[in-house]
């Protein structure tokens, strides 16, 4: 299963200082991925969450999708590749019905709770 992580989906985790492990429990995996330019918007956002993404990339449990271009976009190819092995974590609506009508799971995190839609 691969589980690919958006940006705001990210953040909101970050901000409210939920663990990634907690995620991996919720969902069943080790890793997830984000994109290149994930990591970039994350550093515009706040540069101290960097430091967290970096402790995190070095752990193993996340690793980076070297491509460049819009992560929604990118999020999207990545599901075409394999829709039923890919789970999306975001909270924008709009992918999530991108994906969803590709096949591919979604889950958001509200109110410090991670749920399947």
């Amino acid at each position: 299963m691969k589980v690919i992580l958006d940006t705001n989906f990210l953040v909101y985790m970050l901000e409210k200082k939920i663990s990634v492990d907690l995620l991996f429990e919720f969902i069943g995996a080790r890793n997830a991925y984000i994109f290149l330019n994930t990591y970039a918007e994350i550093g515009k956002i706040d540069k101290k969450y960097l430091k967290i993404l970096k402790l995190l990339i070095n752990s193993g449990k996340l690793k980076m999708i070297k491509k460049q271009g819009k992560v929604d976009e990118l999020i999207v190819s990545e599901v075409k590749k394999d829709p039923k092995k890919t789970i999306v974590c975001t909270n924008d609506k709009e992918l999530g019905t991108r994906i969803k009508t590709l096949g591919g799971k979604v889950i958001v995190v509200s109110k410090g709770y991670f749920k399947e839609v």
